[in-house]
């Protein structure tokens, strides 16, 4: 198995998308770096074609780097880790390996409790940053797996909420909602838990809405049939405090004690599953005991 660095502004780089280098922001470093080359491209599906730099050192095979969720993984590295370093400083970022230690701009190695270093992002996140960033929250809140699935999925939800984003000056240019219902779909029913923070983005046409939303869905047991439904915005033009109170409410709210006693059938964002290890053992066939 390999063993990589990675150029990140998160304290551990597999959060980094919670703290994003932006793939416009990695071009400009990659191209202004001196003897940096790029040297191919390599295609995700999500991504699209994502370039491949090289950069030559003391070591027998140059560095190789490329942008993928947020940081830049240094697939094969030189002996000599210092210029990498500085490479990474330059962003505003550090140089780190799988196993959590920093590789500092001297080429000295240092061991460090990646759980314990601050992030080092100093930018707001930007629009499309933010469904990586959520989605890397409620994956790091399974992995804690200390509260249950509707309690991460507010956490997260309030973190996102707390987060600054650049957004345009447009009328209700950054909004937050909670909202729960009973709906039916092909003679079936569900209860469905949604949190979102929306967006209006200048288009053409005048405006652009972007919505990032976590839906937690569940069967329509006869406890949440009696919840109805709840739908708010929370005000437009609340200030920093008036959004913290705005989500205290939503937090303190009765019905999270009904949905922290129940596993959800199904946790998304904008539509598309987020594994959850609670989710999963709900969904595994039970066998009977031998």
């Amino acid at each position: 198995m390999s063993y990589d660095l990675h150029i990140t502004r998160a304290g551990w780089h597999p959060r980094s998308l919670e703290h994003p280098i932006s793939r416009e922001e990695w071009r400009a470093a990659a191209q202004g770096w001196p003897r940096m080359i790029a040297e191919g491209r390599v295609d995700y599906a999500d991504t699209g074609p994502v370039m491949v730099y090289a950069l030559p050192g003391a070591a027998e095979h140059p560095a190789s780097l490329y942008w993928r969720l947020g940081q830049i993984t240094v697939g094969v590295y030189p002996a000599d880790t210092g210029e990498v370093a500085r490479l990474a400083e330059s962003m505003g970022a550090r140089l780190v390996g799988d196993d959590g230690e920093v590789y500092l701009p001297d080429g000295t190695v240092v061991d460090s409790d990646a759980n314990a270093r601050p992030s080092l992002l100093a930018r707001p996140l930007y629009v499309n940053e933010v469904g990586g960033a959520w989605t890397s929250l409620l994956r790091w809140e399974d992995c804690l797996d200390e509260q249950p699935v509707a309690t991460q999925a507010l956490r997260t939800f309030t973190s996102i909420a707390s987060r600054d984003v650049a957004t345009v000056d447009l009328p209700d240019a950054d909004m937050l909602l909670y909202d729960y219902r009973i709906s039916t779909f092909d003679g079936e029913q569900t209860f469905t838990v949604t949190m979102a923070r929306q967006f209006a983005l200048p288009d053409s046409a005048g405006a652009d809405i972007v919505r990032v939303e976590c839906a937690l869905s569940y069967p329509p047991v006869p406890e949440l049939l009696e919840l109805r439904s709840f739908h708010q915005w929370a005000p437009w033009d609340c200030d920093p405090d008036g959004r913290r109170a705005w989500l205290a409410e939503i937090a303190g709210r009765p019905e999270w004690s009904t949905l922290d006693r129940l596993v959800p059938q199904d946790l998304t964002l904008c539509g598309q599953p987020v594994y959850n290890s609670r989710i999963s053992a709900r969904r595994r066939p039970r066998t009977a005991a031998s």
